[in-house]
């Protein structure tokens, strides 16, 4: 347990972040209302930035008053950046997601589209919220299903990682829509698919009476 004094020395002050001070000090400063627990970055000497995560505790006097702090503060740098590495991979799979000329869906291992994006919703004329209340499979005309779903449980079984079929899907008006499909499971640690992405192409050639691999 680290004791503070009532406030904050001003040497402590200069270490924190500059971009930081504001919401550090606004929560130290109720630190008499109970505990505080705060993540914070710090300049050391040799002008690095490190994280730390401050938690802490106020003790008072036998009239009630503030008498000092209590406070364990951990070294935190390894996660947040991490972190901060996760969130910038976020970032442009989003972008990419979004600025890419072909349809995406994102599906869970029950074949539930979770995401898709605004090119596959103008291709079939579903808004992405329509879409995250339809399976994937549901997409493509009823005499096809069946096709495609042996391709979908060679990828769960983990005989295939991705596959490519031209076959029709149905828009949201009824209308067929030819395309070239690729799915790929993305697969957890243990070799089971988890999720995969469908990437829809509309296709110029001539319709095909049944799903075709390309």
């Amino acid at each position: 347990c680290a004791i503070k004094s009532r406030g904050l020395g001003d040497v402590y002050k200069r270490q924190i972040h500059p971009d930081d001070r504001g919401r550090v000090f606004e929560e130290l400063g109720r630190h008499s209302q109970g505990v505080w627990d705060v993540e914070y970055r710090i300049q050391k000497p040799d002008r690095s930035v490190s994280w730390i995560h401050d938690r802490g505790f106020p003790i008072t006097d036998d009239r009630g008053r503030l008498a000092m702090m209590c406070g364990f503060a951990s070294d935190v740098t390894v996660r947040k950046t991490r972190e901060e590495a996760c969130l910038a991979s976020v970032s442009r799979f989003k972008n990419t997601f979004e600025a890419t000329g072909v349809g995406i869906a994102l599906i869970d291992s029950r074949g539930q589209t979770l995401e898709s994006n605004h090119r596959l919703q103008t291709m079939l004329g579903y808004s992405g919220a329509e879409l995250r209340r339809m399976p994937f499979e549901a997409l493509s005309r009823p005499e096809d299903r069946d096709a495609a779903s042996a391709f979908n449980q060679a990828v769960a079984a983990g005989a295939r990682d991705f596959y490519q079929l031209h076959k029709r899907l149905v828009r949201q008006d009824g209308t067929p829509l030819p395309v070239n499909l690729t799915l790929i499971a993305l697969r957890d640690g243990s070799g089971n698919p988890g999720y995969a992405i469908a990437l829809v192409e509309p296709s110029p050639g001539p319709q095909p009476d049944r799903p075709e691999p390309v």
